[in-house]
């Protein structure tokens, strides 16, 4: 992509990364950073026997990995440091629950409670092109589990694979993957805990007793009542740790120094709106 822009082959380019900043730049190209409605997450394959049915150890993993760093280190300073399992411009956001600081101590000590002070193995399969910067994120967030004994083994892997595991559930053992909380385009923080939940296509985590949450915050029709339901959901789902939160999702789209009037609204791009000059 990076290429095929500053050769000329492409006018608008998406999923780069910081350190694409200076060389699109450097040509006159400009780079848009924009925040974008979902959390990305590191979800656990709880269908297979392993240390992550323990949610003390889920817990553990979170307290384990310093986001503030991550996105210090390698974004730039520009996205935001995740406290639920939805973003914090989603219907259902609650502004004053953060369970999750990053705290080795508290880690290390849930993990002994759940009889894993030694650690465990851990493979994950992360989706190979998704970003410039997600293989050196992943490796970082490794190094920090690693403090914790987890040794994350990092899997790459193509498209047509991630989509297996997503799509058929064939998860070959693996206990983790690359995915995201997404709410857009309605902002609705339930919408994706319902696919990471009892009633996704194929569930790779369970937790029964949000089930009735979900139906109870979908049917009423009092907008305060929806907003305090969906909240509990969402505390529900953040306090069970089906996966490992990470960053506020951003991107980074950069465009020719041709192209004129270049914006999005929660990933739709005006292309109606886009001028070309030599």
């Amino acid at each position: 992509r990076l290429q095929g822009l500053l050769s000329g082959d492409l006018d608008v380019i998406f999923s780069m990364g910081p350190d694409d900043r200076p060389i699109i730049e450097g040509e006159g190209h400009m780079v848009f950073v924009r925040a974008t409605p979902g959390v990305i997450v590191m979800p656990f394959n709880l269908t297979v026997n392993s240390p992550l049915r323990d949610v003390r150890v889920r817990r553990a993993l979170n307290h384990a990995v310093d986001n503030a760093s991550i996105i210090k280190v390698i974004l730039g300073e520009e996205a935001i440091v995740p406290k639920q399992f939805t973003p914090h411009m989603a219907f259902g956001y609650d502004p004053e629950y953060a369970p999750y600081p990053f705290d080795l101590p508290r880690a290390r000590a849930l993990m002994a409670e759940a009889g894993h002070a030694r650690g465990f193995d851990l493979s994950v399969e992360v989706a190979q092109g998704l970003s410039s910067y997600s293989s050196s994120i992943y490796q970082l967030i490794a190094a920090h589990l690693s403090k914790i004994g987890v040794r994350m083994e990092i899997r790459p892997v193509p498209i047509a694979r991630y989509m297996s595991i997503l799509m058929q559930g064939q998860w070959n053992g693996t206990m983790g993957i690359n995915l995201d909380y997404a709410v857009d385009p309605s902002m609705d923080a339930l919408v994706p805990i319902d696919r990471h939940s009892c009633i996704g296509a194929i569930p790779w985590y369970c937790d029964p007793a949000i089930v009735p949450l979900l139906a109870a915050a979908r049917s009423t029709t009092d907008l305060d009542e929806r907003l305090a339901l969906t909240k509990r959901v969402v505390r529900r789902q953040t306090e069970q740790a089906p996966g490992l939160l990470l960053w506020e999702k951003i991107r980074y789209d950069a465009v020719s120094k041709q192209v004129r009037g270049f914006d999005h609204d929660l990933n739709f791009i005006h292309y109606n709106e886009l001028t070309f000059e030599r």
